[in-house]
């Protein structure tokens, strides 16, 4: 038997608990909830039941902070998912707002007025979504940029399709509740394993982004120039202005040949 498919009596407990076959929460303690207690897992299981996700299709994950709780996410597609199956559900509209947009909302009166620039877009300034309930006032939610771009990973490759799905899972989790549950566009996992808002993590701006690409450009330029390692010199990126790098090489160059 694989590791996956392995279970013990705790597993056959939680079978019974939630309507589950033991190789079935075998799976999810190893797939999407690594790292529960029984009785976290236990928790997981059943606020899944409660919110109607499903773990199999990864609809809804489990991490622990750095404090050691845990935390319950859930990603666009499982909160759409759900969305749709709701009987007042009456669609969703969205979209990505560029610097050079004509944009005004008022989202306490529910008017939104969005021209785009197709011909010069400019940067990326947010994301708007509005969910419509049959009967019902809609449901808007309007996202900064600044405040969730991650800089990296598909944050870096397809900025406006994850600034938007932040969107949507905001507007979706305030029509919906979706209790107990955190937006997994506003957490990031760490290098321990671990997650953390994202409001307490880094925030890299495209701008910082760009900057920094071009630093590693200019630094490896200079390693195509010279013999030397930039490495070995320990440039630091205080020291990597563009204005000063040539500067800063030398300084170092000179206190590496003076010992």
């Amino acid at each position: 038997m694989s590791e996956i498919q392995k279970v013990n009596e705790a597993d056959l407990k939680l079978a019974d608990y939630s309507n589950l076959k033991p190789e079935e929460v075998a799976v999810i303690k190893n797939t999407v909830a690594k790292g529960c207690t029984n009785t976290e897992l236990a928790y997981f299981l059943s606020v899944c039941q409660s919110q109607g996700l499903n773990p199999f299709n990864k609809e809804v994950w489990c991490y622990k902070d750095g404090k050691g709780n845990l935390i319950i996410l859930a990603g666009r597609d499982g909160m759409l998912a759900k969305g749709q199956k709701h009987p007042r559900w009456n669609g969703i509209r969205s979209a990505v707002v560029r610097e050079n947009d004509e944009f005004e909302i008022d989202i306490a009166n529910a008017k939104i007025t969005h021209k785009a620039n197709w011909k010069e877009p400019g940067r990326i300034v947010g994301a708007y979504a509005i969910v419509f309930l049959a009967g019902g006032e809609p449901t808007i939610s309007w996202v900064l940029m600044k405040e969730f771009d991650k800089g990296y990973n598909a944050w870096k490759s397809n900025p406006s399709d994850m600034i938007l799905k932040t969107a949507e899972s905001k507007a979706l989790k305030k029509a919906f509740g979706f209790s107990g549950i955190q937006i997994a566009e506003e957490w990031r996992e760490t290098s321990s394993g671990k997650i953390e808002p994202i409001q307490e993590a880094e925030i890299v701006s495209q701008e910082e982004a760009d900057q920094r690409e071009a630093t590693n450009r200019t630094i490896q330029w200079i390693k195509n120039q010279t013999n030397w390692q930039v490495i070995e010199l320990s440039i630091t990126p205080q020291e990597l202005e563009v204005a000063e790098i040539a500067q800063a090489y030398n300084e170092k160059k000179d206190q590496l040949c003076s010992k």
